[in-house]
């Protein structure tokens, strides 16, 4: 793949620049034992490059982690790379210490965790900053404190910017000195950081023969083409919003459906109005077009029974 070679100096790039922050990995397909993943992905181009969303859930079947992600169609430049995946992390789960009343709403919080204060000159919170917040989810607490509060950093003894800190659950109080950088801030972190995480994703038990994780794919109208070629069996649910997030429950709710069922067909999802399919394209499909003007977000499942060309050999069953 010329395409993929040209990358690839731009994606080490990538993984230097995120080192400690988000892992990048790289999948080769024309291995023998990578066939089942990326048949999984519907990698049938190459480069496919996919951005997994922090956070995720647990199978409780198969004890595999059940992430979201979306395909990045940028420009494979390291720095577009970079920010695709920079603009996932959030600083949802860092409170700023705005004064004494929130303070001591953060420091009553869970007391079997450590409190991570960050004495900043900042209004926002940096990108390493809100990795580690996400990579420490459920073992540390994370907090800003920002400037021209006199009185916390008085309080802790904080005479410069910036300055990390961390109160563990005894009241003890233990300054980071080093610089900060994710490998240095992380091996401070493990020793306060609690032992167990409340909500633990593991797959060491399983081997590579158990059941794989579930996957749904949001597919385009140009993805179908792929899908129809492909041998295995695919359950699509349509549906038509212009916004997705007006169908989020719905789709919320296939996911734990598709937890259920498990890995044992391709799954996706398809956004008809984004997609432009035509009625007479969503009735060839199986799609009950009017009901989907009616109703966009009433899914309707589409099962796509095996073998390929599955058009052909009116393959789609409503």
């Amino acid at each position: 793949c010329q395409a993929c070679l040209q990358l690839a100096p731009d994606y080490k790039k990538v993984a230097t620049n995120l080192k400690g922050i988000a892992p990048i990995g790289v999948v080769d397909c024309t291995d023998v034992r990578s066939v089942r993943t990326c048949r999984s992905f519907g990698a049938h181009s190459f480069p496919k490059i996919l951005v997994f969303k922090p956070g995720g859930r647990v199978n409780p079947y198969t004890g595999g982690a059940l992430k979201s992600f979306e395909e990045y169609k940028g420009k494979l430049t390291a720095a577009s790379l970079t920010a695709a995946v920079t603009n996932q992390l959030t600083d949802q789960h860092i409170v700023r210490l705005t004064n004494d009343s929130v303070h001591g709403n953060f420091m009553g919080q869970d007391p079997r965790l450590s409190k991570v204060l960050l004495f900043t000159d900042q209004n926002g919170s940096t990108v390493l900053y809100k990795a580690l917040s996400l990579a420490y989810l459920g073992r540390l607490l994370f907090a800003t404190v920002q400037p021209g509060n006199s009185q916390l950093e008085e309080q802790y003894g904080v005479t410069q910017h910036p300055k990390l800190l961390v109160v563990t659950p005894d009241g003890t109080q233990h300054q980071y000195t080093g610089p900060l950088q994710a490998g240095q801030l992380k091996e401070f972190l493990d020793n306060y950081a609690s032992k167990q995480l409340l909500t633990p994703v593991s797959n060491s038990s399983k081997g590579s023969d158990g059941p794989s994780e579930v996957v749904i794919h949001n597919l385009t109208a140009s993805d179908l083409l792929d899908v129809d070629r492909d041998e295995d069996i695919w359950l699509v649910a349509f549906y038509a919003a212009a916004d997705d997030n007006a169908c989020a429950s719905q789709l919320w709710e296939l996911s734990k459906l598709c937890d259920d069922v498990q890995a044992i067909v391709n799954y996706g999802q398809l956004n008809a109005a984004k997609a432009g399919l035509s009625d007479k394209t969503l009735r060839k499909l199986g799609v009950h077009a009017s009901a989907l003007r009616a109703d966009g977000c009433e899914l309707q499942l589409v099962l796509l029974t095996h073998g390929r060309y599955k058009a052909s050999t009116a393959g789609y069953v409503r």
